[in-house]
């Protein structure tokens, strides 16, 4: 038997075992791996790929889904493997809350829970994923002022995130990453319209899952009293640590050049300085205003940084200054007055609002 029968052997019993109401055909030809199966008016297929079946079970999520074509389904993939996994199922409807477990030096199958609020309907509805601050927990209420929206609410290990001085050693970026692919199984879920909103701790996290997270994962990002830390760019590179326990920022990482970023923080905040320098932890942070135009210069904007005096007033409560960049694509308010209380109010609820887009 020669190897590319081999391939098909070996997924072709993957399918019948585990996928007894999808009948499947396969072939592979000039690196095209070629999966067909039965279909039904309706429904959505997920294509998930292993590469071994021990410790990488389905990791890899091919695509958001694939429409029902009745009564045959094609799908090509490009591959070099010599042996590769794949896994045909239907998306399922997201019932509520889950968890995902996860091993690190301080935990052993782990079991972090998420907690999940769903609209009334069939959707697919967009995604907000709320990451709480120091000493917080995960809240769906917390963001409960975004409607029609399914809201998603993690907990941090031992009420945190780990950036690097944090109590918690938890793979937090492989955390959310595996939370994202869980959600994106599931029927009502808008694999396309995910966005990621933090706080404070939570806020430096989304920095680090706009830095780390790959293409295809979540589109935008909100920081709420958080500008990035000088670990996370030494002022050419972005960088991130090898290793998520030591959090050492060790090696260049080159972000997605197509998410939007939003962020909003305290001129009066000193525990994340908005005008830079030392802050909680004893960290390092770049100003609130250099923090976006690093993102904004990422992601293709090559003027100069808007400065301080030219921020825009918001039209109904002049305390919010804007400095956008990219059309507000990368966009930043500047809470006049406020400290790292910056989150809160009506008005800046509206700004996420407007700015989300759904």
């Amino acid at each position: 038997m020669n190897i590319v029968n081999k391939i098909i052997y070996l997924v072709i019993i993957y399918l019948a075992i585990f996928n007894l109401a999808i009948a499947t055909t396969s072939s592979v030809s000039n690196g095209l791996f070629n999966i067909t199966w039965t279909s039904e008016e309706g429904e959505i297929y997920l294509i998930e790929n292993s590469t071994n079946l021990i410790t990488d079970p389905f990791s890899n999520l091919l695509n958001d889904g694939v429409n029902a074509t009745p009564p045959e389904n094609n799908y090509q993939i490009t591959t070099d493997k010599e042996v590769a996994f794949y896994r045909i199922s239907e998306k399922i409807v997201l019932e509520g809350d889950f968890t995902i477990t996860q091993n690190w030096s301080q935990e052993t199958n782990f079991e972090r829970p998420v907690k999940v609020a769903i609209p009334n309907g069939s959707g697919p509805f967009p995604v907000v994923i709320h990451l709480h601050g120091f000493g917080g927990t995960g809240n769906v209420n917390a963001i409960s002022y975004l409607n029609n929206v399914i809201r998603v609410a993690p907990d941090g290990y031992q009420n945190c995130w780990n950036i690097g001085k944090e109590p918690s050693k938890a793979p937090d970026v492989d955390f959310i990453r595996k939370i994202i692919q869980y959600l994106k199984l599931h029927s009502n879920v808008d694999g396309s319209r995910i966005t990621i909103i933090g706080s404070s701790n939570g806020g430096a996290l989304v920095n680090r899952l706009m830095i780390e997270l790959e293409d295809n994962t979540f589109h935008q990002g909100i920081g709420i009293v958080s500008n990035m830390i000088t670990n996370m760019f030494d002022g050419t590179n972005f960088r991130y640590d090898s290793s998520s326990e030591s959090m050492l920022y060790d090696e260049i990482i080159i972000p997605v050049t197509t998410r939007r970023m939003l962020t909003i923080c305290g001129e009066l905040d000193t525990t994340v300085p908005y005008y830079g320098g030392t802050g909680v932890w004893q960290n390092q942070f770049y100003s609130a205003q250099e923090s976006v135009y690093i993102w904004a210069t990422h992601m293709g904007y090559s003027g100069s940084q808007i400065s301080d005096a030219d921020g825009v007033p918001y039209a109904e409560y002049n305390d919010l200054l804007e400095y956008s960049y990219l059309n507000g694509d990368i966009m930043h308010y500047k809470h006049v007055g406020k400290g790292h209380n910056a989150g809160a109010g009506l008005y800046v609820r509206n700004v996420i609002k407007e700015w989300i887009g759904y």
